[in-house]
C-alpha cells in the first residue's frame, strides 16, 4: 500500500510502526505526553525486527488503525485469550500513540472452554493437531444448545462443556428445561385460544398489562424500561416486554 505520510511504498505494519516511532520522536505533541505514558509503565515494545519486517504489535496496531480510520469504524472489539491480558495496556497506548483514541477498542478475554466426555475431559492437543472447531461442536450438539451453554457463564469464567449433557432430554439439562418451559407456554396459550382467551400481542404492552393486573399475577414492574414480570402457577416468574423496533 501507498503510505500517506510518504511517497515511498511500504506495508500498512511498517509505515504504522513509524509512525509511532515518528510521533514519539519528532512530533511528541500529537501523541500523550512523556508523564502520560511514564505513568503506564510499560515496558518498550519492539515494532520492527532488525531485519526490517514488522512485528505482530506493529500488525495489531496497522489492523486497528485500518478499521478505525481507514474503513471508518465508530468501535472495534477484539475477542483475546485470557493469557493475552498483558497485551491490553500497551496496545490501547499505541492507538494513543498514532492519534486514535484507545477507548474505542473493547477487548473480551476470554478464558479456556473444556470439552467433558463420559466425564473425562477431552484431551486436545495443537502438537498432534488435535482439536474441535465451533463447527465440529455443533456438529456433536444443536446449535441451540451449544449457544445457551456459552452464554451461562461469562466470557472470564471457565467453561466445563458437557457434550453428553447437551444433548440429554431430561431436567438436567438446562437447555431442555427451556425448550420444555416453552412447549408449556405454547400449549397453554393454545388452551386459552380454545376458549375464546387470546394473548396480547406483545406490541400492545399496556393492554397485556392491564390484563395481567386483573388476573392478579404481576408481581413485579420497571415503567422505565417498559417490562414487567408475572408469576405463573408454579412459582416461576416470565418477563413481558414490549416489541421493539429491530
Amino acid at each position: 500500500m501507498k503510505c500517506p505520510f510518504c511517497q515511498n511504498e511500504m506495508s500498512e505494519g511498517t509505515m504504522l510502526s513509524g509512525r509511532v516511532v515518528q510521533w514519539r520522536m519528532v512530533d511528541p505533541e500529537k501523541g500523550k505526553k512523556q508523564d502520560y505514558i511514564d505513568k503506564l509503565e510499560l515496558k518498550d515494545d519492539v515494532l520492527i525486527r532488525s531485519n526490517g519486517n514488522p512485528t505482530y504489535f506493529a500488525a495489531d496496531i496497522a489492523y486497528h488503525y485500518n478499521k478505525l480510520v481507514t474503513r471508518g469504524f465508530d468501535k472495534a472489539i477484539d475477542v483475546w485469550g485470557a493469557d493475552h491480558h498483558g497485551h491490553v495496556a500497551r496496545l490501547k497506548g499505541a492507538m494513543d500513540a498514532v492519534g486514535l483514541d484507545g477507548s474505542k477498542l473493547d477487548i473480551v478475554l476470554m478464558q479456556l472452554v473444556r470439552l467433558m466426555k463420559d466425564g473425562e475431559p477431552y484431551r486436545m492437543s495443537k502438537r498432534t493437531g488435535k482439536a474441535i472447531t465451533l463447527s465440529d461442536l455443533t456438529d456433536l450438539v444443536p446449535i441451540d444448545a451449544a449457544r445457551f451453554f456459552f452464554n451461562m457463564r461469562e466470557p472470564n469464567s471457565t467453561l466445563d462443556f458437557d457434550l453428553d449433557l447437551a444433548v440429554e432430554e431430561s431436567s438436567s439439562n438446562p437447555v431442555y428445561y427451556v425448550q420444555y418451559a416453552h412447549a408449556r407456554i405454547c400449549s397453554l396459550i393454545s388452551n386459552l385460544a380454545g376458549e375464546g382467551e387470546g394473548v396480547k400481542a406483545a406490541a400492545d404492552i399496556d393492554a397485556a398489562l392491564a390484563k395481567h393486573k386483573e388476573m392478579g399475577c404481576v408481581c413485579f414492574e420497571n415503567p422505565a424500561m417498559g417490562i414487567y414480570f408475572i408469576e405463573d402457577p408454579d412459582g416461576y416468574w416470565i418477563e413481558v416486554i414490549p416489541v421493539r423496533d429491530r
